[in-house]
């Protein structure tokens, strides 16, 4: 895996994406040995000299990046097929034919497609896919010669299997399959410049799901929410301009990831907006005009011939920021009209830039009728039917940009019962976002869970939205919104996600975990059904580690004394689970307790195992502040001691601000840190004070949202 610059750890080269060369390549392997590299082998010849050894030499290449060169050997089965005149070999360990036999079908129907999508052949010799029998999450996507790192990922047994298991498996696939023409035949002239080829062979490889695998649509690619995450900042321009040294990446990482995801929504809505014939004769166009060369963004813009293009494609990729989208739902006699236009942001969760106004072509639906416009500097009004019908902003599309809903639009879409799964999953994406961004209340982020919960099997989704709604828990704690909040949760999350298909009348690890992050008293029932299983573990004496800490909340709540004493004689510092239970989170056993003697036992009982105290004492500080008082201190001065200066601020208020303590005033903290540390520790105070503040604006904002 050379990319993006390891080929000059194997021999001298200029190893950037902008420098081409043809390679020769000659190996000595075992003779038994499968040898692949990106052209075909031309001599295979045994070494006379070193018996049980050939000297395997393949034709020269085409004019490649270096990071683009393939060598592949080993002990590998190989089962074959053909589309037109271009042989596909799928190499793959002994015993994985079956596996081989899926990928060599899934790569006929992708060349195929692709073959006329581009309106040009195959660019290469043969087509190899060599699938390795590691763990390395990743693919190389070597003209010739793709590079598979792990049996996983074309097995289809991701995401427990199933349709989406399918989708992931063709997809991992398909997509290198369509740099074949944009990355290996069109190349880049910088890693800055990797939308091209991730971004187009994203948006070719999502029309190849949807013309051959129409049923993958019910999973949309916008579930995959934390590789979506860069697509939701709008420009690529904060990843693009901060990656200038190869060697780094984790920053080279999140360029290619930001590149594929927003990459293809800015192509999905400019060819929705111009139109496909326009979009596929210049995709055409471009692939003929640079094929053997490398080239950049402009090139692309510039084919479409026309300076909006130009200017859209500058704006998507070079302006930093994140551009929202404003929505106020009007109605006059009758009649409702939809008022868009951009707001500007500054925010933190928005790479600290203030954005600019982008040119954004955007849609509205109303029963099936669609009205495209160009959202720029001035505001659009758009008529969109009767007060009584849904309007949708992009239908069926997703854009890069986001978009706010307010309470009430929110609730006419509740309402809806037509929505399809992608605008069911943006509406809720792009709540989500902006409320960690501060621009959307707790109400409409609820209203949008209601609606995006309801997509079809959204895996992976619920953690990231119940992330944010435990965010919320300590940052009213001590207030009486706090336990307004967690009934709100009782009453209205638990049915919302029993209609999504988690049942109380058995044991799920995700009820389990809600629960366990939310900090007020379990729901009766599944409290009652945790005991249950977790006796269950007792009794044959194997205590899972995680399950066993994950229902201990319920134990204490719902079960007998004799129940939480035998929890809390179990515990165990550490990893250590042989006959105990690893105590993961051990504040659950004070959410469990019902008098301030119970809590003193456990603080006592805990500490004398080493385990976690500063976590648990800012629980126990509310109720007994005394006693914790010296752990509190003792915790900020290693802090001192041990964390860097420019880390000392969040380090220092991570464990202290996120329990009960939160609860205090900004001025209460202000004096208990000067009070607790010594002068010289004053910009440590001061960058601390600055995050406490912030922390007490929000708890202000969510008690005022709370309280309407």
């Amino acid at each position: 895996l050379f990319e993006p610059s390891l080929a000059r750890s194997l021999f001298p080269c200029f190893d950037e994406p902008q420098f081409r060369a043809v390679f020769t390549v000659h190996i000595v392997a075992p003779s038994k040995w499968r040898v692949i590299s990106n052209m075909p082998l031309s001599s295979k010849i045994n070494l006379t000299a070193n018996p049980g050894q050939s000297l395997f030499t393949f034709a020269p290449t085409p004019k490649l990046p270096p990071y683009l060169l393939t060598l592949d050997m080993g002990d590998f089965t190989v089962v074959r097929g053909s589309f037109g005149k271009t042989p596909i070999s799928v190499y793959i360990r002994p015993g994985q034919e079956p596996i081989a036999r899926s990928v060599l079908t899934n790569a006929i129907d992708s060349l195929k497609f692709y073959t006329h999508l581009f309106g040009l052949a195959y660019p290469f010799p043969k087509l190899d896919i060599v699938v390795a029998s590691g763990s390395l999450n990743d693919v190389s996507a070597s003209p010739g010669a793709i590079t598979v790192y792990t049996e996983f990922e074309v097995s289809g047994r991701q995401f427990t299997g199933g349709l989406r298991g399918r989708q992931w498996a063709f997809n991992v696939v398909s997509f290198p399959i369509a740099q074949q023409w944009i990355g290996g035949l069109v190349g880049i002239n910088s890693w800055g410049e990797s939308w091209l080829t991730n971004g187009l062979a994203s948006w070719a490889e999502s029309q190849a799901e949807a013309l051959l695998h129409p049923s993958f649509s019910a999973y949309p690619s916008d579930i995959n929410w934390e590789w979506n995450a860069s697509s939701l900042w709008g420009s690529l321009a904060p990843l693009r301009h901060s990656y200038n040294d190869d060697r780094d990446d984790a920053t080279f990482n999140s360029l290619m990831a930001g590149s594929t995801d927003s990459g293809e929504a800015i192509l999905h809505q400019w060819e929705a907006y111009i139109g496909r014939p326009v979009m596929l004769a210049t995709v055409h166009h471009f692939l003929t005009k640079y094929a053997g060369t490398a080239t950049d963004s402009s090139a692309f813009w510039n084919d479409f011939g026309t300076r909006l293009a130009s200017d859209y494609g500058n704006a998507w990729l070079n302006q930093p920021g994140a551009p929202v989208v404003m929505t106020r739902r009007i109605c006059r006699d009758g009649h409702q009209f939809i008022r868009v236009y951009q707001k500007r942001i500054y925010d933190r969760e928005f790479h600290d830039r203030r954005s600019d106004i982008w040119p954004t072509p955007l849609s509205v639906t109303v029963m099936n009728q669609t009205v495209w416009t160009m959202l720029g500097e001035k505001p659009v009004t758009i008529s969109a039917g009767a007060c009584n019908q849904i309007a949708l902003i992009d239908s069926g599309l997703r854009p890069a940009y986001l978009v706010h809903l307010n309470q009430s639009e929110l609730a006419s879409l509740q309402r809806a019962t037509s929505l399809s799964p992608i605008d069911r999953v943006r509406v809720l994406r792009d709540t989500l976002t902006l409320f960690r961004g501060n621009m959307a209340t707790l109400p409409e982020f609820i209203s949008a869970m209601a609606i995006g919960l309801r997509a079809p099997k959204p895996e992976g989704l619920e953690n990231s939205l119940l992330v944010e709604l435990y965010k919320t828990i300590p940052l009213l704690a001590d207030s009486r919104s706090s336990k307004l909040f967690s009934q709100g949760l009782n009453t209205a999350l638990l049915p919302l996600l029993i209609a999504h298909g988690f049942s109380l009348t058995k044991q799920t690890p995700q009820l389990t975990r809600i629960y366990d992050e939310m900090s007020n008293v379990p729901e009766p029932a599944a409290a009652q059904l945790a005991l249950k299983s977790w006796r269950k573990h007792r009794a044959e004496a194997t205590p899972n580690y995680y399950y066993a800490w994950g229902v201990i909340r319920y134990a204490a709540t719902a079960g007998t004394n004799r129940d939480f004493s035998w929890a809390l004689s179990h515990t165990v510092a550490g990893n250590d689970v042989n006959g105990g239970i690893r105590m993961a989170n051990p504040v659950n056993f004070l959410e469990g307790a019902h008098d301030n003697s119970t809590i003193l036992t456990i603080f006592n009982t805990l500490k004398s195992k080493n385990i976690d105290y500063p976590y648990i004492v800012t629980v126990i500080g509310a109720r007994h502040p005394n006693i914790v008082a010296p752990y509190i201190l003792s915790h900020a001065t290693a802090i001192m001691r041990s964390a860097p200066p420019s880390q000392q601020a969040w380090t220092l208020t991570d464990t202290i601000t996120d329990g009960a303590w939160a609860g205090q005033s900004p001025a209460q903290w202000r004096k208990f840190l000067t009070g607790t540390l010594s002068r010289r520790d004053v910009g440590a105070i001061h960058d601390a004070m600055l995050i406490i503040n912030a922390k007490w604006n929000k708890r202000r904002m969510l008690e005022a949202q709370l309280a309407r």
